[in-house]
């Protein structure tokens, strides 16, 4: 008994053959690769598996697994030089988009468009300096916590050296200023 597949079936109908139904049809494999992610692919290639073997766990070929790696290194060397230059490829885009507003541009826009520009790229170059975005001076308030503590820890101290030396007097009742 004659095997059709799909090609015969679609010539058959279109030849206005008259198919028998005691003729089984095999369908055709589909000739695109079902969908792996990347994320797949990587966490094969991570268990120093070769293309070839993560082709066959996945259910494509060699080729096709090289292929996709090649465009993931490309991906991964052009986000590492992005990561590796970001403040000169923000400071040409800063560049670009200050040459692109105009009088006429500047004239239309409204107090808030132009305020919120110069305040986005103020951060921006902050934080692609180093320095901070907010007029909050963490540094000093943490310094100035330190030294009251530190005070404390010193007129604490200083009182206990005095209460054993003068037992006749309540310190409780006098105030010792120190000052550090």
């Amino acid at each position: 008994m004659p095997i059709l597949n799909l090609m015969d079936f679609s010539a058959a109908i279109k030849n206005s053959i008259d198919i028998d139904s005691d003729i089984p049809i095999q369908p055709i494999a589909p000739t695109t690769p079902k969908y792996i992610p990347d994320k797949e692919l990587v966490r094969l290639r991570k268990k120093n598996l070769t293309y070839r073997e993560i082709g066959k766990q996945v259910g494509i070929s060699k080729h096709s697994v090289a292929i996709r790696f090649k465009r993931l290194n490309k991906e991964m060397e052009l986000t590492n030089y992005h990561i590796n230059n970001r403040t000169h490829i923000f400071g040409d885009v800063e560049r670009r988009a200050t040459e692109a507003i105009t009088d006429a541009k500047f004239r239309k826009a409204n107090l808030f468009q132009i305020t919120n520009t110069v305040e986005r790229f103020h951060t921006m170059g902050r934080l692609e300096t180093g320095q901070s975005t907010q007029n909050i001076a963490y540094a000093d308030a943490l310094k100035a916590r330190d030294d009251a503590l530190k005070a404390e820890d010193l007129a604490g101290t200083e009182q206990d050296q005095l209460k054993k030396n003068y037992p006749h007097i309540d310190f409780d009742e006098v105030t010792i200023n120190v000052t550090p």
